[in-house]
């Protein structure tokens, strides 16, 4: 009986879709909309990215992962969208911003938690 790592299946799970959306929609379109090089999505899927992939892959899962995420302020919203705010920077005129910016670093989405 084989008791496999369960986060050795989910990146095996991810780098599978990886393939299949790259080839159902194109290397060029993957790579526009996760903001790499067409070269790096050609080396990932070749085998040969002479670097660590975990930072290409985090972005492939938020954009085409269809993960959803229960956020303190937006309430549930798409993992892209959580990324996304949780990049912007602080603007003190907008109170949703206001409120992100207060609640996004303790969120436990981007503390290895949901």
């Amino acid at each position: 009986m084989s008791h496999d790592d369960p986060s050795t299946e989910l990146r095996t799970g991810l780098r599978n879709h990886f393939r299949k959306v790259c080839k159902e929609q194109g290397q060029a379109t993957v790579a526009k909309a996760i903001g790499y090089n067409p070269s790096t999505i050609s080396q990932l899927l070749s085998g040969t990215y002479p670097a660590d992939d975990s930072a290409v892959m985090e972005k492939f899962r938020e954009i085409y992962g269809g993960i959803t995420v229960d956020c303190p302020i937006l309430s549930t919203i798409s993992l892209d969208k959580c990324a996304f705010h949780r990049r912007r920077e602080f603007a003190a005129s907008n109170p949703v911003r206001v409120a992100l910016f207060r609640s996004c670093p303790s969120c436990n989405v981007w503390k290895g938690g949901n």
